[in-house]
């Protein structure tokens, strides 16, 4: 048997999908969308915190408004992270809204200064304060995906725990894990 390059793989492939496609007449989308079940999006509703809910709000809103592409590296980390704590959102939603909530923050605080105190300082203020979410708002995903972490990492000790204790009176595992899983909370 001979060995087939990658070229020749890729071919046979999109000879056989395009066959496919003809026979039955539904077109093979390039890009698989994950599926997800209805108790796992139930979990993930109840187990999400109203903080959390309202920056995937957010993040998805400034994207619709102006997409602000990452670099492919900072990308890889952002999606990482956003895997990780598991958020409705795109690295180019939290880019977006790391740099339009800042701005529109600035630009509101320095009309309220100018009306209400006609003073610069307030200004100058509003502006730091500004440039300092931009930071803060850019690194959201890496910190709520570490504090996600924490957590898990805490409760893994507590699940081992409640799994030997219970293994110790009673030596059936599958009880043991459903002991656990019933005293330990999210996430």
């Amino acid at each position: 048997m001979s060995d087939l390059s990658k070229e020749e793989i890729q071919n046979l492939l999109n000879k056989y999908k395009g066959d496919i496609e003809k026979q039955l007449n539904v077109p093979i989308e390039k890009k698989q969308v994950p599926i997800f079940s209805r108790e796992y999006q139930q979990f993930k509703k109840e187990l999400m915190s109203t903080r959390v809910s309202f920056y995937e709000k957010a993040c998805n809103y400034c994207e619709n408004l102006i997409k602000i592409k990452p670099k492919p590296e900072t990308a890889k980390k952002l999606q990482k992270s956003i895997d990780i704590s598991h958020l409705n959102i795109t690295p180019t939603g939290a880019v977006s809204f790391s740099v339009l909530g800042p701005i529109a923050f600035m630009l509101i605080s320095i009309i309220l200064s100018l009306v209400i105190m006609e003073g610069i300082f307030f200004i100058i203020i509003s502006l730091f304060i500004g440039l300092m979410l931009m930071g803060i708002l850019s690194n959201l995903p890496t910190i709520i995906s570490n504090n996600w972490r924490m957590k898990s990492s805490n409760q893994m000790v507590l699940c081992i725990f409640y799994i030997v204790t219970y293994m110790r009176h009673t030596s059936n595992l599958e009880n043991a894990i459903s002991f656990a899983a019933e005293h330990l909370g999210p996430p």
